[in-house]
C-alpha cells in the first residue's frame, strides 16, 4: 500500500484566492512560559487544499454538517489535462467512470504554488456541457490542482453552480497529482467538522494498492 499526500501545507505565506486573507498562525502558549505549546490559527474555510459544498454558492444548498462522511471518500481516477484549453464531453467519454466516485484533474498548476503564476496562468476548465455530463455519471466529487474549478476571472462561477447544485463536491488546490495520472486509487478529503460551513480545508490523500 502506498499513501500519497495531496495537500498543501497551511502557513502564512501560502497562496490564497484573490481577496482572501492569508492564514495567521501565532503562538498562544509557549513551553518556556506556560509549560506547553499551543498555536492560535485564523483562516477561511477555503484556505489551501479545501473542499466546497453546495452552500458555498447556493443559499439553500446543503452545508458541511448536512453531508455524510461517505461523501468525502471513495474510488478516484486521475486524468491529465495539461495543455488543454477546455475539458469537453468528448474528452471525458474516453474514460470509464461508472465505477469511480471522484474524477481528479491534473492541470499541472501545482508547480506554480506560492508564485503569482498560480493565480494568473490559464488552465483547462470544464465546459458547462462537460460539467453536466459529470453530474449524470453520479460522481461524488471532482478535484484539481488549481485555484478554482472555474476560470479565475469568472464572477458567475457556472461550473461551481452546476456541480454543487447536484451535490457534486469540489476539491481545489490539490498537489502531487503527477504520481496518479491514469491510475485508480482510494481518495480521502476529510473536512473539519464545522457547523453550517460552506467548505473546509482538508487533508487529502490517495491510497494505492501497490
Amino acid at each position: 500500500m502506498t499513501i500519497i499526500d495531496l495537500s498543501h501545507e497551511i502557513e502564512p505565506t501560502m497562496t490564497v484566492y484573490p481577496g482572501t486573507p492569508r492564514p495567521q498562525i501565532e503562538p498562544l502558549s509557549k513551553h518556556d512560559s506556560h509549560g506547553y505549546a499551543e498555536l492560535q490559527i485564523t483562516f477561511t474555510t477555503h484556505t489551501g487544499t479545501h473542499l466546497d459544498v453546495p452552500y458555498h454558492v447556493l443559499p439553500q444548498g446543503k452545508g458541511l454538517d448536512q453531508m455524510s462522511l461517505g461523501k468525502f471518500m471513495g474510488k478516484a481516477f486521475c486524468v491529465d489535462v495539461r495543455g488543454m484549453k477546455a475539458v469537453t464531453v468528448d474528452f471525458l467519454k474516453q474514460f470509464g467512470l461508472n465505477d469511480v466516485d471522484f474524477l481528479i484533474f491534473y492541470t499541472g498548476m501545482s508547480k506554480y504554488w506560492k508564485t503569482g503564476d498560480y493565480l494568473t496562468k490559464q488552465f483547462a476548465v470544464l465546459t458547462e456541457k462537460a460539467a453536466n455530463y459529470l453530474v449524470r455519471t453520479g460522481l461524488k466529487g471532482v478535484g484539481l490542482d488549481a485555484i478554482s474549478i472555474d476560470r479565475t476571472d469568472s464572477e458567475s462561477l457556472p461550473i461551481h453552480r452546476i456541480l454543487l447544485s447536484n451535490e457534486v463536491i469540489i476539491v481545489e488546490n490539490l498537489t502531487n497529482l503527477s504520481k496518479l495520472i491514469g491510475k485508480k486509487f482510494e481518495f480521502f478529503a476529510m473536512p473539519l467538522k464545522i457547523k453550517a460551513a460552506d467548505g473546509s480545508p482538508v487533508r487529502a490523500i490517495a491510497v494505492l494498492d501497490e
